[in-house]
């Protein structure tokens, strides 16, 4: 408990975890201690504390950047000292000050842009009937109880998820958004979203003349299918005639070209500093008074190859005179950190005489000395100077000469670099242009490093005062860094424009800025624009099921650009054809991929349409002014716009089936689309006989079954594969294989990629994988229209992996196969396992009685509205339009409406159904069944009637089983039902009208099956069936003394309870190691009624 008066003499400090039980921390420290020092050394500080923490003095917040100064008194008899650490919950945000995080932990793609460095609750894994239903009990909120124990928890992040504050942002002088600090995860994009992809690196800012360009690349783990690409509140049109702004994209996918857009990277460091002047006279301002100007100093990165210094010149002229011109000399300074020496550049003059402002800069290239003759220097405005020496002053008081680094210089003499001077003066490896000075530095005498720089600028002076052969001004040499003993300034400064700002400094290295090949990239370069934070609606490209499959036949060939006749008996037959295509970078105008046919009605061709903007696939007897499918012709036209068309070979399938006539066409193993004939027509034959095939070619001017338009070879033919073709076969769909890239919201691939994946910083061995479990999941998910459309940034691999699966009514399965485990509803299904007294002990159960909620707010992004925030209410069953209690929930992975209510409803009927939590004990050897499955169980706590024993024979007849010998006798009940009983008073419990016993039989096999008795009632050992059964056989076992035994056999279990009611339906939601090669169990009931719910 805390002290009302600490002791005197020391601070009382106190600190508490968020959601922590029980007291505070309390520690006494003395006086004399800054806060910033009792909170390092307060125990159990997080990391995070630094940034988001607070810290109060007697309930006063101290600001964070004075923590390191604020000491608080000590306790005194009247006046206490309490210091108070808190650390506030965090989410949401504003203004976009959003971290972009990707996949961390195991799915952690680690992102190094090339050097750039150098610049600059468990998974489901717990006793879930213990917690479960205690945290339903608990006055805790129905959601966060289902993520811990619900066989499917809600799609839900954990609170140690949420968004974090970026540690950086980019300041949106001409791009915003995020950067990325090196080392950081990646977002990654499963299904489809709109997304703020992050910059991969610091965006770059050049100057061209007085053009301002900025270079910026976004990026996202993982290839990513790219689409509606806006700048804030505006939607990019790629085919709009902008010369401001270029956008290039990559997708990520295997094979891609790099970027053209940029080929470099940059670390910038913004200055925003005024260049000092000398001081002036408060009553004169021709007259000097300190200070003087001063030397400004920045530093490049490391080892740039080039620096660019910025520099803003706030126009240059006076009101006096504005025509009149001005010059201001600077000096800089350079050396290697590390050193103590400076070596000074040659000094330069800048003339103008305007009141525009101009963008300048000075140009470091690391490398190599310029070579040749300088360039001519403007004599008009701009940089018009370079001197390697400068004379002292001569007037008092008299100064030194300054000269340069040897460096710059050839020799002594010709000392000035000006116009007409280029071709004779000694200064080098400095060229002058009215808006740049470039500094040449060759690596021998500059070695690669952390350059400081320093800046100084002089007094400004006029033009026409100034010989620049003697260094005279108005009769005198005058050092404009410094004064005279008379004080008078080279200048008046009163009514004088001569500002100069130093802007940025840029280091720039000539390498390609991205490692990662499998990241999907955004790259824009603007002139002189202020670039919104850029959105795109991007998908995650992902593994999933083959489209298709090759037929177990050697194809036969064909060269491109190659004609073929083909035979009657293979036009008529069914056929499939596979390639790998060059697109050209544009859809080409009346190209042809495929012609059988020539000029004739009936035949099939891929070509494009003159127009270049449809691709048609067509095969039939149809003449050429079909334009759709009918009853013996199939016509499919695809939009170019969803082809490849970007200068890559793209593998392209197709086949043909005669009847029913069908078409279909895969690019990337993509299915692009498929048409067929009307009415289940034939197409009698895809080519006529007499005429030949081309490849990439048409034999003609025309193609098959189409006479209008010229029609040309296919661009890329050269470059292009074989054509293989499948005579008499088609291509088939069974989808064994994981191989195709495609976009999908479906679950299961995402699931897979995440366990295997490229992005998973140590995927799993394939041979762990359950794929027969993923492959019924994908298609229970496609059945059930499940589907997960979210951003992964900040989860580890196992928050992740139970989102997805979540969305798909499934939970993460991580044991000898890491898989899932479906919720589904398994009315249909009989149990895997029976599970009685003989063969468990320790049965005992929890019931929670929540107080669940009216209904849920549930928020989450909608897609009809651009993935914005939304939320809706969704009452349970009863609850509609009530005012009671509702509970909030975000869920992710859902941006359907539709699917959120019937997710939320599904959820609130978990609270009820499945609020019961069951647990026993079994022997490990005994156990076949696994987590999420199905099992029967049978227990006096469960039932008023009840009985188990084993089978020690069987009777059979004929071939059949007519009942078993158990080694035990059970009660088997058989009283007819009330309106068969004569007398109901005489009946002495009238809880037994009408009850029937009834068995369920473990087979050898591992099945179970039920079977009605037709025993009196009464004790028995010996059990008849009211229906004989087969005498079926199985597989036998090593010890079972053959190949072939009975499924019904000695040895079975077997329970018994009422009729139709023989055991309960339960489902194994966690399996964990016991004691002497025990397992224990926990269990959930089967609950069918919640997919009624959910439907």
């Amino acid at each position: 408990m805390l002290q009302a008066s600490p002791l005197p003499g020391v601070i009382q400090a106190v600190w508490r975890e968020p959601f922590a039980l029980g007291s505070p921390r309390v520690e006494y420290w003395p006086g004399g201690m800054t806060v910033a020092e009792m909170a390092a050394r307060m125990p159990d500080i997080p990391t995070e504390f630094w940034e988001h923490g607070r810290i109060l003095v007697n309930g006063q917040d101290v600001p964070r950047e004075m923590w390191a100064f604020v000491r608080p008194k000590p306790s005194t008899a009247e006046q206490h000292a309490d210091v108070t650490l808190h650390l506030p919950l965090q989410g949401g945000g504003g203004q976009g000050r959003k971290s972009i995080f990707g996949l961390i932990a195991a799915i952690a793609l680690t992102f190094v842009t090339g050097g750039i460095a150098q610049f600059g609750i468990p998974l489901l894994g717990i006793a879930g009937g213990t917690v479960g239903a205690q945290l339903l009990a608990a006055s805790v909120g129905i959601v966060g109880a289902l993520v811990v124990g619900a066989l499917s928890s809600p799609p839900v992040r954990s609170a140690a998820n949420k968004d974090q504050s970026d540690t950086r942002e980019v300041e949106p002088a001409s791009v915003s958004g995020n950067l990325l600090e090196p080392n950081a995860a990646i977002p990654r994009v499963i299904g489809t979203r709109r997304v703020f992809p992050p910059f991969a690196f610091e965006p770059i800012v050049e100057l061209i003349g007085q053009d301002e360009y900025v270079e910026a690349v976004h990026c996202l783990a993982g290839p990513h299918l790219l689409q509606d690409i806006r700048l804030g509140d505006t939607t990019w049109d790629p085919a709009a005639t902008d010369t401001d702004l270029t956008i290039e994209t990559r997708a990520g996918l295997p094979g891609e070209k790099k970027l053209k857009l940029t080929r470099r990277q940059g670390r910038t460091f913004d200055l925003g500093t005024e260049m000092s002047v000398h001081g002036t006279d408060a009553e004169d301002q021709s007259k000097f008074a300190l200070p003087y100007p001063v030397w400004h100093g920045m530093a490049t990165a490391e080892a740039p190859d080039e620096a660019w210094l910025h520099i803003m010149v706030a126009g240059l002229t006076r009101q006096q005179d504005p025509a009149q011109k001005l010059r201001i000399p600077f000096r800089i300074r350079m050396r290697r950190r590390g050193s103590a020496a400076w070596r000074c550049l040659p000094e330069i003059h800048y003339m103008d005489a305007s009141q525009a402002q101009r963008r300048v800069q000075v140009k470091f290239l690391f490398g190599e000395a310029f070579e040749g003759v300088l360039p001519n220097p403007s004599q008009d405005r701009g940089f018009v100077e370079a001197r390697k020496l400068v004379p002292g002053q001569n007037v008092l008081p008299v100064g030194a000469d300054f000269a340069c680094d040897p460096y710059f210089s050839a020799g002594a003499g010709n000392d000035i670099y000006r116009y007409a001077t280029n071709e004779t003066t000694n200064v080098r490896n400095i060229l002058l242009a009215p808006d740049m000075v470039t500094v040449c530095l060759a690596a021998a005498d500059w070695p690669a490093g952390v350059y400081e720089i320093e800046v100084m600028r002089g007094a400004t002076f006029r033009n026409d005062l100034f010989t620049s052969n003697t260094y005279v001004y108005s009769g005198s040499i005058l050092d404009f860094y410094s004064s005279t003993t008379s004080n008078n300034l080279p200048l008046t400064r009163e009514g004088l424009l001569d500002r100069v700002q130093l802007r940025r400094i840029v280091s720039i290295r000539a390498q390609y800025p991205i490692a990662q090949k499998n990241l999907a990239l955004i790259a824009l370069k603007a002139r002189n624009r202020a670039i919104g934070r850029l959105s795109v609606k991007a998908s995650g490209y992902v593994r999933d099921l083959d489209q298709y499959d090759l037929p177990a036949v050697a194809p036969t060939e064909f060269e491109p650009l190659s004609f073929t006749a083909m035979g009657g008996g293979t036009v008529a037959g069914d056929v499939s054809f596979e390639a790998d295509i060059l697109f050209p970078t544009s859809p080409p105008a009346g190209a042809v991929i495929w012609d059988a046919g020539r000029n004739a009605a009936n035949g099939s061709s891929i070509f494009t349409w003159s127009a270049g903007t449809l691709l048609q696939f067509r095969a039939g007897d149809g003449s050429g002014a079909v334009g759709a499918s009918n009853a013996n012709t199939c016509v499919l036209n695809v939009p170019t716009s969803s082809l490849p068309f970007d200068g890559r070979r793209h593998r392209v399938a197709w086949d043909v089936r005669i009847n029913p006539g069908r078409i279909r066409l895969w690019v990337d193993n993509v299915l692009i689309g498929e048409a067929s004939t009307t009415g289940g027509g034939s197409i009698a034959a895809w080519a006529a006989t007499d005429l030949n095939m081309g490849y990439l070619t048409a034999d003609g001017s025309t193609v098959a079954g189409v006479t209008a338009g010229t029609r040309t070879d296919w661009s890329g033919a050269s470059l292009s594969s074989e054509l293989r073709m499948f005579a008499g076969q088609l291509f088939t769909t069974n989808r064994s294989t994981w191989g195709a890239l495609v976009v999908t919201s479906n679950p299961a691939p995402h699931y897979l990629d995440m366990l295997t994946g490229p992005l998973n910083f140590d995927p799993m061995p394939e041979d762990l994988v359950d794929f027969d479990g993923l492959k019924a999941w994908r298609q229970a998910c496609i059945d059930n229209a499940y589907s997960c459309d979210l951003v992964a940034e900040g989860e580890g691999l196992a928050d992740v992996l139970r989102l997805v699966a979540s969305c798909g009514y499934a939970r993460p399965y991580q044991s000898e196969l890491w898989g899932v485990i479906r919720d589904y509803d398994r009315s249909a299904e009989a149990p895997v396992q029976v599970f009685s007294p003989r063969n468990m002990a320790g049965f005992s159960w929890k019931k929670a009685f929540p107080r669940v909620p009216a209904g849920l707010r549930v928020n989450y992004r909608n897609e009809d509205l651009d993935y914005a925030a939304k939320q809706i209410v969704v009452y349970r069953s009863g609850a509609e339009g009530t005012d009671a209690r509702t509970e909030q929930v975000t869920y992710d992975g859902f941006v359907d409406e539709a699917k959120i209510i019937s997710r939320a409803q599904f959820d609130l009927a978990q609270a009820e159904h499945r609020a019961t939590f069951y647990s026993f004990t079994a022997p490990v050897e005994a156990i076949v069944c696994r987590r999420g499955s199905l099992v029967a169980v049978s227990h006096d706590i469960l039932s008023r009637h009840y009985g188990f024993g084993r089978i020690k024979s069987v009777l059979t007849s004929g071939g059949n089983v007519t009942g078993i010998v158990l080694d035990g006798a059970i009660e088997v009940k058989n009283a007819p039902d009330l309106l068969a009983t004569a007398d109901v008073l005489a009946v002495p419990d009238m809880l037994e009208v009408g009850l029937k016993t009834g068995i369920a039989i473990r087979r050898a096999d591992g099945s179970t099956t039920v079977h009605a008795l037709s025993n009196a009632a009464g004790e028995t050992d010996t059990l008849t069936f009211a229906t004989p059964v087969p005498d079926e056989t199985t597989a036998g076992g090593p010890f079972d003394g053959g190949p072939l035994i009975p499924e019904i056999s000695e040895g079975c279990l077997v329970v018994a309870g009422t009729l139709g009611r023989e055991f309960k339906r339960l489902i194994v939601t966690e399996i964990a190691n016991g004691k002497d090669l025990t397992a224990n169990l926990t269990l959930v009931d089967e609950a069918p009624q919640l997919w009624g719910v959910a439907a």
